[in-house]
């Protein structure tokens, strides 16, 4: 991908999610993507086709739709256009949790411990408030509202691991990891 402006990127960004999902689903994608890149230095996805970062937006978007509070999220995945709807030369990592001090200090020191490599690691805290079940009914609520709760939304790149048992395995490993954070 060249490298875009911005207001470029976000622009394509639109145009792919009101072409491919739903007036519904486009209208929640584009203020998501927006808090995830508001603060991302742009140039730094120039090599990313755009195609992939719009699946990689959706994808984290469906990730974070439904969460048991009670426990920790984590995907460990090899993206897959047909599953996923984008691509990674890398192994990804999606990570849900309520919002506490040490959390990717936590998962880093974990990744580091094991021999892991990781790539790109970024946290975003949102302000959500979900229904009973942990559906979500507001990504994008103010600190302010009494129903809302600060969650960390973390994406980690790591090297490629192709083996499901791996993936399996550290992915029961950050669990574990995390819900010892509070304890810290």
């Amino acid at each position: 991908m060249q490298v875009l402006s911005q207001s470029d990127f976000f622009t394509r960004l639109e145009e792919l999610f009101d072409k491919h999902y739903s007036p519904a689903l486009a209208k929640k994608l584009v203020p998501f993507a927006h808090r995830l890149f508001d603060l991302f230095p742009i140039e730094e996805l120039a090599e990313e086709r755009i195609e992939d970062i719009e699946g990689f937006v959706h994808s984290l978007y469906l990730f974070s739709n439904k969460w048991d509070i009670l426990r920790p999220k984590v995907r460990v995945f090899n993206p897959s256009l047909e599953e996923d709807g984008w691509v990674n030369d890398a192994t990804a990592i999606f990570i849900l949790q309520r919002d506490m001090p040490f959390l990717v200090d936590s998962v880093r020191i974990l990744l580091n411990r094991i021999g892991i490599d990781v790539q790109v690691i970024k946290s975003t805290l949102l302000n959500v408030v979900r229904d009973e079940e942990g559906n979500l009914l507001d990504l994008l609520a103010t600190a302010d509202d009494p129903n809302s709760r600060p969650e960390a939304l973390i994406f980690i790149d790591i090297d490629l691991h192709t083996s499901t048992e791996t993936l399996q395995t550290l992915e029961h490993e950050i669990v574990d990891v995390l819900q010892d954070v509070p304890l810290i």
